[in-house]
């Protein structure tokens, strides 16, 4: 994992835990550190598969949301579904991220019964710009993957002509070598009866 994902999870975590005094308590500080578990693991190379991070980030946000009450945990919330929808690996961890945000998003609004003081509009709004951003990330990786792949064909087909190239010119100063020296030994053929000196001469040219 890139360093600004682990660290961004780490900042929401602490948003969570003391943007509102007022919701600050344990339970949100269990559920933000044990949300911070798969950001870790990804951050020292251990790869999750999505679902495994899916549920190691969603239930504790949702936890922070829903059983605290508390609003903040809706932004690991937002960056899991960033990360999430950056390596979906199939239509249901590209929709289920955001679909789940939402839920948590409408949730908390029924559990308070108001959607002005829980924010339930621009939480709803702020799951589908980490979509998006999620979708254009995966987007600009793999395009430079394909740019990658494309100019490492590049480089192999350059180095097949290049080889083409020079065998070429070793098969144009061979050939050239070869008759001229043919030429050599033609002419000390012919001339090694009468002029014995004229085609030891040639024989040695062709040497």
């Amino acid at each position: 994992a890139s360093t600004p994902a682990p660290v961004s999870a780490t900042a929401a975590a602490l948003i969570a835990i003391f943007g509102d005094k007022q919701s600050f308590s344990w339970v949100t500080v269990a559920f933000a550190l044990a949300g911070l578990i798969p950001w870790a693991l990804e951050a020292g190379g251990v790869r999750v598969r999505p679902w495994l991070f899916f549920a190691m980030t969603m239930l504790p946000a949702a936890g922070i949301v829903l059983i605290d009450r508390n609003p903040g945990g809706m932004f690991p919330v937002m960056l899991a579904v960033v990360w999430l929808t950056r390596v979906a690996c199939g239509p249901a961890m590209t929709v289920v991220p955001v679909t789940t945000a939402v839920a948590i998003t409408v949730g908390l609004a029924l559990l308070e019964r108001t959607t002005h003081e829980t924010g339930t509009i621009y939480f709803a709004g702020g799951a589908g710009v980490a979509f998006l951003a999620g979708s254009m990330i995966r987007r600009q990786e793999h395009l430079v993957a394909e740019l990658q792949e494309a100019r490492a064909r590049e480089a192999v087909h350059a180095a097949a002509d290049e080889r083409t190239r020079i065998a070429r010119d070793i098969h144009d100063v061979v050939a050239h070598s070869l008759t001229v020296t043919m030429l050599h030994v033609t002419g000390a053929r012919r001339a090694i009866s009468h002029d014995p000196e004229r085609a030891a001469e040639a024989l040695e040219r062709a040497e």
